[in-house]
């Protein structure tokens, strides 16, 4: 998790409105800008489920759904079937070697000395990796590091689509509860090298706890659930607060009643091993996994999000496109992968490349079906919601999506972002009634349609 010294300096900068840093990128229009699609467009998922002929229909049959759930389930525990590190040393560093290698700047919006580049490579051992080989558990929400540090690496801030939040140390948000595979340590032993079911980073040591087989097997109960709201408090039976979960966040469960559900949590000990808290929650918050798959039950889960500000990688217990679309299906058993080129092409894949604008959005139309495919760009990607039925955008196909900003500019003018920065409804025009933002810019940009379930073995 980034550090609050960083996300102080991180806001001073943004206040003092670069009294931080020599350089700053000023907007080519008022601050902060409305797009119409966000004003215009009804911003309840809901509204848009219930407007389809079959709202509660199943999107798959209970065997599919069944079927998907267990290889979700396989690879969710995966990294405790390991018995040695999956990559070469090469492969395992090579990001990082990358990264350092180009110039950067720090949380002061200041280049990065040399010394910290070689402070921070120096710091992970690489002669000596893989020192470990033990499973273990996240105990709590944390950040996977492509470095063995919690401070940001960002390109130039002076470019637009560059600085904050895009910190390239950034992998990805992990929640409590993920099974992952401890593979080397850090020199000063803060750090560890873990693979995980979305990938191989950095965890802080103090969220990882190592489990034995008698953990394992208490934790692979059989049974197990996803919370299905966000920011959800788990306390044990005494009213004593756990952890703070967040949807797509998965346990398994000891026992259910009328009330709800009981859930185990991992919690790590003094001695650095796992241990089990029982935790009570709702309903409301947490479901049985499979959830069934219908639109108004996408609905439900992806309401949760919905305005939730954008965080690349993670950052800050946030959400970028890919990530919101991982946690939206984790309630009803459906594996993604964590990237969004690899989502869109986990299910069926249809190339959109040498179709026109036009072309493209008709296609989408036709072929896509409504909270069950993704509409897929060059490093965007979104849940098709279906044509609108209303009258601010009718006819025109309509797409949920966590995203950063909509890129201005470009030819001789000056490159900017119109930063929209959290989880929205738009069309495929958005932001299309400034005169800085290209026509299409988002239908050029498209590559495919990807139609779920994803395919598994």
């Amino acid at each position: 998790m980034i550090s609050l010294r960083v996300v102080c300096v991180l806001l001073g900068c943004m206040l003092l409105a670069g009294g931080c840093a020599p350089r700053v990128v000023q907007p080519p229009f008022p601050a902060p800008p409305a797009v119409r699609d966000i004003d215009c467009l009804e911003q309840d998922l809901m509204v848009y489920a219930r407007a389809l002929p079959q709202p509660d229909a199943p999107l798959l049959t209970l065997q599919d759904q069944e079927r998907q759930t267990g290889f979700f389930l396989r690879r969710f525990f995966a990294a405790w079937d390991m018995r040695a590190p999956s990559m070469p040393r090469h492969t395992m560093f090579a990001d990082l070697r990358a990264t350092l290698d180009g110039k950067g700047w720090g949380a002061n919006l200041l280049p990065v000395p040399p010394a910290r580049t070689e402070s921070l490579w120096q710091r992970c051992r690489t002669g000596e990796y893989p020192s470990l080989a033990v499973p273990a558990i996240i105990t709590g929400n944390t950040s996977l590091r492509m470095a063995p540090d919690d401070e940001p690496f960002f390109r130039d801030p002076a470019r637009a689509g560059e600085g904050y939040p895009f910190d390239y140390f950034q992998y990805s948000a992990l929640w409590a509860g993920m099974p992952v595979f401890v593979v080397h340590a850090s020199s000063d032993g803060g750090w560890l090298l873990c693979e995980t079911p979305l990938a191989a980073g950095w965890v802080r040591a103090r969220d990882v706890a190592y489990v034995d087989s008698g953990f394992m097997n208490a934790y692979r109960t059989g049974m197990y659930a996803a919370v299905v709201a966000d920011d959800t408090p788990l306390r044990t039976a005494e009213g004593r607060w756990v952890l703070t979960a967040h949807t797509g966040a998965v346990f398994p469960v000891d026992k259910a009643d009328a009330a709800g559900l009981v859930l185990r949590v991992p919690v790590r000990g003094a001695d650095g091993g796992a241990g089990i808290r029982l935790v009570h929650v709702s309903y409301g918050a947490a479901a049985r996994m499979p959830l069934p798959l219908t639109p108004v039950a996408v609905a439900m889960v992806g309401n949760g999000m919905m305005r939730q500000p954008y965080g690349w990688g993670g950052l800050l217990e946030n959400r970028d496109c890919s990530a919101a679309m991982h946690d939206l299906f984790a309630p009803f058993g459906i594996w993604l992968p964590r990237n969004s080129s690899q989502q869109a092409r986990a299910g069926a894949l249809v190339s959109l490349e040498e179709m026109t604008p036009p072309q493209r959005e008709a296609h989408i139309l036709e072929q896509g079906v409504p909270f069950f495919s993704f509409i897929w760009m060059r490093g965007h990607i979104g849940l098709y919601l279906g044509p609108d039925r209303q009258d601010c955008a009718a006819g025109k196909p309509l797409m949920f999506h966590n995203v950063w900003g909509i890129r201005t500019g470009g030819g001789r003018a000056p490159e900017g972002r119109l930063v929209i920065g959290r989880a929205v409804v738009t069309t495929l025009h958005a932001g299309e009634e400034y005169p800085q933002v290209r026509k299409n810019w988002m239908l050029d940009r498209i590559r495919g349609l990807t139609l779920l379930p994803p395919q598994v073995p």
